[in-house]
């Protein structure tokens, strides 16, 4: 039970450290208690789509509230829109077209690929890494929008004016180019988003994602010492033990320690052997 505890003090505490801005205030207790596992599939589809369009790719998300009326009025233009039921996907032309050019792209090549048109089912892999995450995260089984029918303008009928969850993904490629992914999801998806009651306080808990840390130091410098750094300098790290390495979770106002451990070599990569750690 003490470790349970521990780590629901350390999702509270790693909660408050979202900022709150009037889109994220309009969002549903159970949207917000999901901000996490959010930030956790979304640095999974960064990595997923760093193997299909075989670059690195980082991701992002924002979640925010709003009607369709809201959200067309946000954007400059329509883009590329797919929908299906009680799921629309937006991305504006220009990145929805550098997606499909990477992704038929000879990764043995440098040069661009020549297209003619554009083949909106060349997407179909990038849309299945998100909804499949999506289904694995939260347990909301969305339907994949029909790519043979691509929209580049806003539907004809008049905007439900109902409030909806806005979810954008930004994409950040190997080259620096940005590719923002909205998915406009029902407002009672928050109903799925509630961990199921399982009996057991843990169990709630545990695919929630929380950002690790290993500190090998701390320690205070003057203003005048951190302005003066500059590539090429050795920074003697005070007190520094290869053999005790904190592991460590950022919170809102101080990091909490979960356990410790020691640097070692395992199949060519630096990691991390856990010494100690809470029990269980």
């Amino acid at each position: 039970m003490a470790r349970t505890l521990a780590i629901t003090d350390l999702i509270d505490a790693q909660r408050q450290g979202v900022p709150q801005t009037e889109e994220t205030s309009a969002l549903s207790r159970e949207t917000l208690d999901s901000l996490p596992r959010w930030n956790a599939l979304a640095a999974e589809i960064g990595e997923q789509f760093s193997d299909l369009l075989c670059e690195k790719v980082v991701g992002a998300v924002e979640l925010s509230m709003m009607s369709e009326r809201e959200w067309r009025k946000s954007s400059e233009k329509p883009g590329l829109i797919v929908t299906a039921r009680r799921l629309t996907v937006r991305i504006p032309e220009a990145k929805a077209r550098l997606l499909t050019d990477r992704l038929l792209r000879d990764p043995q090549s440098e040069d661009e690929p020549s297209v003619d048109g554009f083949d909106a089912l060349s997407l179909a892999p990038l849309l299945t890494v998100i909804l499949d995450g999506i289904r694995r995260a939260f347990g909301i089984a969305l339907p994949m929008p029909d790519l043979k029918q691509p929209q580049f303008r806003w539907p004809l009928e008049p905007p439900n004016p109902a409030k909806r969850i806005l979810a954008e993904f930004q994409l950040s490629l190997q080259d620096g180019k940005q590719v923002p992914l909205q998915l406009l999801l029902p407002a009672d998806a928050t109903n799925a988003m509630k961990p199921k009651e399982t009996g057991a306080v843990e169990t709630r808990h545990l695919h929630i994602g929380l950002p690790v840390e290993a500190v090998l130091g701390r320690w205070t410098a003057t203003a005048r010492e951190v302005a003066a750094l500059e590539p090429g300098m050795s920074l003697p790290i005070p007190g520094a033990n290869l053999d005790a390495i904190e592991i460590a979770i950022p919170c809102a106002d101080q990091a909490v320690s979960v356990g410790s451990g020691k640097l070692v070599t395992s199949r060519n990569r630096h990691s991390i052997e856990i010494v100690s750690a809470p029990s269980a």
